[in-house]
Parts: structure tokens; C-alpha cells; sequence
């Protein structure tokens, strides 16, 4: 479990200095920007997805929903929907029982990234840290979700890991 969350840190280093690349090579042409942070989130998405914590079979728990939110509050909408696309895909070609869920993470990952983007933007909410924690607001929503979803085999699994904060 420890290699697997310095694997994960060090993908989010990358995707910080890659975001960066993206932002500062393509400032002149924003929406080609916004196309390339979308595929940058979205592989990173998924290369965190290949390093998962398994609970049971086709049940996984990894970073995805702090990338996908990023994606959409930093991002903006394009590089959240490609790389909420990206992702969804990924985790519907890994199939098991935790599939149907882990599309709708996905989902909800980019749709609270943009509505964080949304209130920022409209200056109802700041992006500071105590302030700024969409991927805390995802798993406290997901939680009854991920309960009522949860394969019947996998579910003292699942509620082992309910306090865990990449849900």
C-alpha cells in the first residue's frame, strides 16, 4: 500500500509539471490547451488506475477522483469531459463488479470539478485548501451511493474502506 501512494504522489508531480507544459507552450491557442490538459489528466487518470488497491474482485480504490476533479477545475470543461471519456473507458474495459460504480465516480469526479470551477468563477468559492476539496465533497456524496451499488460479496470490503478519501 505505501508503493502504491508514492506511485500516485509521483503521478501527481507529473501531472503538475505536464499541466504546466500544456499551459505555458499552448497559452496562444487556448482550446488546443484545453485539448492537451484533457488528454494529460486523462492519462494520468488511467495510468493511476493501473495501480490500484484491490478490496475485491473487479472493486477497486485509487486516485482517480482527485485527478478527475482537477481536471475539471483547473482544466475547464473540454479537458474534464475528455478526460472523464478517457477514464469511463478505461474502467469499462476492466469489466468486474465494480464497474458500474466506477463509471459513476468517474462521472461525478468531473462533475464536481466543474461545479467547483463554476462557484469559483463566479467568486461564491476561493481555491484555497481549506476551502478548495471537491474530491472530500465527492466521497461524502458517493458513500450512500457506493452502499446501495455495492456487490453483495464485496460489500464488507467496500465498508472497510468507506473512510478512505480517493473513495
Amino acid at each position: 500500500m505505501t508503493l502504491e501512494l508514492i506511485q500516485t504522489s509521483a503521478l501527481l508531480l507529473a501531472l503538475s509539471l505536464l499541466q504546466g507544459l500544456c499551459l505555458r507552450f499552448l497559452s496562444h491557442r487556448p482550446r488546443l490547451a484545453e485539448i492537451a490538459s484533457g488528454l494529460v489528466f486523462g492519462g494520468v487518470c488511467v495510468i493511476g488506475m493501473m495501480i490500484p488497491i484491490t478490496l475485491a474482485p473487479g472493486v477497486i480504490i485509487d486516485g482517480r477522483s482527485v485527478v478527475l476533479s482537477m481536471a475539471g477545475l483547473f482544466g475547464g470543461p473540454l479537458a474534464g469531459v475528455i478526460t472523464g471519456a478517457i477514464a469511463g473507458i478505461y474502467r469499462v474495459t476492466l469489466g468486474g463488479d465494480g464497474m458500474i460504480i466506477g463509471t459513476i465516480s468517474i462521472a461525478l469526479g468531473v462533475a464536481f470539478g466543474l461545479l467547483y470551477r463554476a462557484a469559483w468563477r463566479g467568486r461564491k468559492l476561493s481555491r484555497r485548501p481549506c476551502v478548495s476539496s471537491p474530491s472530500a465533497w465527492q466521497c461524502m456524496a458517493f458513500r450512500s451511493c457506493w452502499s446501495a451499488s455495492c456487490p453483495d460479496r464485496a460489500l464488507p470490503a467496500c465498508s472497510n474502506a468507506w473512510a478512505c478519501p480517493t473513495c
